[in-house]
């Protein structure tokens, strides 16, 4: 069941985005810390809608980079990185 759970299209797909997920959220809540979204997080009857915010910020700019980059440059990537064939003569 667990197999089946995480074998997925949804769960693949945000697999897939976890590396961008994990550089992007420290970056989404630095930013909206020096935003007027900041007051959301000094009163205690509206904190709760920050954290939901910042979870789909997050993974927005967590598609958008890896739909945009990652998927762009890791052809090249491992291109570059794999081992070259011997020419044999």
């Amino acid at each position: 069941p667990l197999r089946r759970l995480l074998s997925n299209a949804m769960a693949l797909g945000l697999g897939r985005l976890a590396f961008a997920f994990y550089v992007l959220h420290f970056i989404v809540i630095r930013y909206v810390e020096i935003t007027p979204l900041a007051r959301l997080a000094a009163d205690d009857s509206t904190r709760w809608m920050l954290v939901p915010l910042l979870f789909v910020l997050s993974l927005l700019g967590a598609f958008a980079v890896h739909h945009g980059f990652e998927r762009r440059i890791e052809p090249r990537l491992r291109a570059w990185f794999m081992p070259k064939p011997y020419a044999v003569s």
